[in-house]
């Protein structure tokens, strides 16, 4: 964030790409979120197979304003994207794929 280098902001992955993710804020965001705003991913919980996605920069492209019903979303670009970087969002893209397609193919 611009001129906030300690300030926290918590939210919700709603997707991952190649270029960027999707987030999701219950809360108006605090500070306030700026496109052109950069920041770096502190902490993923609960899925620790994106933990490569930790330090890693990203800025803020657009944002959807606070609403009470459905919250604040955003779309973040990586700001140094690397082919290793890449690699590894394929893999876990695939990855997630093939696991979500194995539970649903289960039989109960």
């Amino acid at each position: 964030m611009r001129d906030q280098k300690d300030a926290v902001v918590i939210s919700e992955i709603l997707n991952i790409s190649e270029e960027g993710l999707g987030f999701s804020f219950k809360i108006n965001p605090n500070p306030s979120l700026k496109t052109g705003d950069r920041f770096f991913i502190k902490e993923i919980k609960g899925l620790k197979s994106a933990d490569f996605l930790i330090d890693v920069e990203m800025e803020i492209k657009w944002i959807l304003r606070y609403n009470p019903q459905r919250g604040a979303r955003s779309g973040c670009e990586f700001s140094r994207q690397s082919e290793v970087l890449s690699e590894k969002i394929r893999r876990f893209i695939d990855h997630q794929i093939a696991q979500n397609f194995t539970i649903a193919g289960e039989n109960p």
